[in-house]
């Protein structure tokens, strides 16, 4: 067959690579687009290394033009997306609620939607309200760039990942696919996807999660039917049960900037939703903790600190060494896509006594790995653990030693440090248990990758077939008029005028220093002076 893999930017190319080379191993032409312009996006570089690991992956952008339509259904999907966190499980999720809610505000007429579906809300309940907004988005035509697009793509079948950020694109590329009668399949991307994010609007033909934990979400909370999800593990992990060069212990410290001979712990770095700028602080504190705790080995332990690749800067003017024997390492981030990026996350977790962390996928990896990972529930960044869905769906699955305090994760240091056999022995029974039912539900010897394409084949068949027979899973029905115009009208407003703005502040505002920006004024107002070139005159003395 032939396949249209859209994905929104090249840092979703670290999860999905591993299934699409199977794809392409079974004989199978696939192409693999970005929704989004990917020049200047976190994971870039993932590219060049994606067309070195599979160099039959055709890999490009698909057109992008802003346009009413193309406005209107990220507006549409935004208010979607934003009504789920009036549900009563996200109660305790204020972060989360007023994340949706400033999304909301950055897609005018969005705001509108969600006020009117919040008020069929109170008088039908949340599905029905649910429906209404979703016949809007299914009822909406098609952008026509994505539509001649698709029709010149000409595939078989149409692959999307994530399809769940707020506002997303991708949803406009499910309205094209349906115009062109090209089946859709959904690709989940990471854990967190169907509980912390958006919805799958509009709904595609089927949907591939890892674990029934994941197909009962996607059924309850998207309305994605049981029968039309397929379970095929975690694609993006399966490099992790591959044999690793472990390489000397003692090589891999001096590397890091670490004593050798003593034990590390490995801090793994959350993303700027969960830990944001405050971490690096809390770190610290931490830090303080480990050494001022009055056990000695505490006192020469070892702590590598690994920053988030989304949230590295945060590390760039902070100075540990008067903690002594700890390293931040790598500084800049690294994603751990292939090559020495990869080689270097594996060390600083088999090497490691264990793994410390808030709310991270590091986790994940450190249970395939098997370290004893302990997981800081501090109250601190309480909205970016227990606040969230997914870390709770973690919790259930009691692989992580759980510490609410400084005081508590200290002390399961110090059992750790002096070697607790039972502490150890446990956590690695739990990591098993584990990685059987969320990672690996199929068999722990396949490779979820080759689960994922054996599923895309098979789904494929069924919806090629039902393509040809006129039926796709249901929508939310047909829609009226003026709420097809009022959208179509604020999706031009949106995409004329909003994004263009935005885009500005973002590339002469945001990405700047303050000095930048006041440098910027000062020009403007004509009390800097300029050389004819445009650049600033120094007017230093000397």
């Amino acid at each position: 067959m032939k396949y249209l893999v859209v994905l929104r930017h090249p840092l979703f190319l670290k999860n999905v690579t591993p299934g699409l080379g199977r794809l392409i191993a079974r004989g199978h032409q696939v192409r693999l687009v970005f929704s989004e312009p990917p020049r200047g996006r976190v994971g870039e570089e993932l590219i060049a290394q994606a067309r070195e690991m599979l160099p039959a992956l055709e890999i490009g952008h698909a057109p992008s033009a802003r346009n009413a339509r193309s406005g209107a259904a990220s507006i549409v999907a935004t208010a979607l997306d934003a009504l789920r966190y009036d549900l009563d499980m996200y109660r305790n999720s204020r972060f989360l609620r007023q994340r949706a809610l400033t999304m909301v505000t950055l897609a005018p007429g969005a705001n509108v939607f969600l006020r009117l579906a919040r008020r069929d809300a109170e008088k039908r309940g949340y599905q029905a309200a649910h429906d209404a907004l979703m016949g809007v988005l299914d009822s909406l035509p098609a952008p026509r760039h994505l539509v001649e697009f698709l029709k010149s793509a000409q595939p078989d079948v149409m692959i999307v990942s994530p399809l769940t950020p707020f506002g997303s694109e991708q949803a406009a590329f499910i309205l094209a696919a349906r115009a062109c009668g090209i089946p859709t399949l959904y690709s989940m991307y990471s854990w967190d996807n169907l509980t912390n994010k958006g919805m799958l609007r509009p709904l595609p033909d089927y949907g591939l999660v890892w674990n029934e934990s994941h197909r009962r979400e996607a059924a309850e909370l998207h309305g994605l039917a049981a029968e039309r999800t397929v379970l095929t593990g975690a694609p993006g992990f399966d490099a992790w049960f591959e044999p690793q060069p472990a390489g000397e212990r003692a090589a891999f410290c001096a590397a890091v900037g670490l004593d050798p001979a003593v034990p590390f712990i490995l801090y793994t770095c959350s993303s700027v939703a969960i830990g944001g700028r405050g971490e690096a602080g809390f770190v610290e504190s931490w830090l303080a903790a480990i050494r001022a705790s009055g056990d000695e080995r505490l006192a020469r332990l070892g702590v590598l600190v690994r920053p988030h690749p989304q949230n590295a800067a945060i590390w760039n003017a902070i100075d540990l060494s008067r903690f002594g024997n700890v390293a931040v390492y790598p500084r800049a981030g690294a994603i751990p896509f292939a090559g020495g990026a990869r080689q270097d996350f594996f060390l600083s977790i088999h090497h490691a006594l264990a793994v410390v962390g808030i709310n991270t996928s590091a986790m994940i990896e450190s249970a395939i790995v098997n370290r004893p990972i302990i997981a800081f529930e501090d109250p601190t960044f309480g909205e970016g653990h227990l606040g969230t869905l997914h870390y709770c769906e973690l919790l259930k699955h009691d692989f992580m030693i759980r510490t609410p305090d400084l005081a508590s994760n200290i002390a399961v240091l110090r059992r750790l440090a002096g070697g607790d056999r039972e502490m150890l022995e446990r956590s690695r029974a739990a990591n098993a248990r584990f990685i059987d039912y969320f990672i690996r539900p199929l068999g722990r010897g396949r490779p979820a990758a080759e689960c994922w394409a054996e599923a895309v084949e098979q789904v494929s068949a069924r919806a090629v077939a039902e393509q040809g027979a006129g039926r796709r899973p249901g929508g939310g029905g047909a829609a009226p008029r003026l709420a097809i115009g009022f959208a179509l009208v604020a999706g031009w407003l949106y995409s004329v005028v909003v994004q263009p703005a935005e885009d500005l502040m973002f590339k002469y505002v945001w990405r700047r220093s303050p000095r930048d920006i006041a440098a910027n004024v000062l020009r403007g107002l004509g009390l800097r002076p300029t050389t004819e070139a445009g650049q600033d005159v120094d007017n230093r003395p000397g």
